[in-house]
């Protein structure tokens, strides 16, 4: 026998082997997973404050190019997020939505003043001036007072200007 004969040839890796690294790649992908999880939801409550702000905006701007006075009704109860006309509120006429009604998704809850939202008004005049408002957006089953959950929608009551603000962050957008 020559050299060759007494060379044993590794043909490949055990069952030991590969099942030892399907067990490492099952546990590294299983660190990832919850992170994962949680960065989605995160972004759900920002693109629901997002569509909430959008609508605050989309009302005020309609306000001031009509030049008529509107109310933006945030209403938790049903979850609904619309403008009506001031003359048709007053009037105890029934809340007809001029605006496109946006829906707040179940997986969040609006708050004001350390309370839930049931139905909350947003005042918009020709001139573009509000009421003003503070608002967060949180997660469902969350207090307001959770740390680092959630955005802020705040309401400049003189220029009537909406802005989006990282409870966690601080950091904002302006529209």
């Amino acid at each position: 026998m020559g050299a060759m004969g007494n060379c044993r040839f590794n043909q490949g890796f055990s069952i030991f082997e590969i099942l030892i690294v399907m067990f490492i790649i099952a546990m590294v992908a299983g660190l990832g997973v919850p992170r994962f999880q949680s960065s989605l939801e995160k972004a759900e409550i920002r693109a629901s404050a997002g569509k909430i702000a959008s609508a605050i905006r989309a009302s005020r701007l309609m306000s001031v190019s009509e030049k008529i006075p509107l109310t933006v009704i945030l209403d938790g109860e049903n979850r609904k997020v619309f403008a009506v006309r001031d003359a048709d509120r007053e009037s105890g006429e029934t809340e007809v939505a001029i605006t496109p009604v946006e829906l707040i998704p179940e997986n969040v809850t609006l708050w004001q003043g350390g309370e839930q939202v049931v139905k909350a008004y947003v005042n918009f005049h020709p001139v573009g001036a509000s009421s003003g408002g503070l608002f967060y957006v949180i997660p469902s089953g969350a207090g307001q007072s959770e740390n680092g959950a959630g955005w802020i929608i705040s309401i400049d009551p003189i220029s009537g200007r909406v802005k989006l603000t990282s409870v966690k962050s601080g950091r904002g957008e302006a529209g």
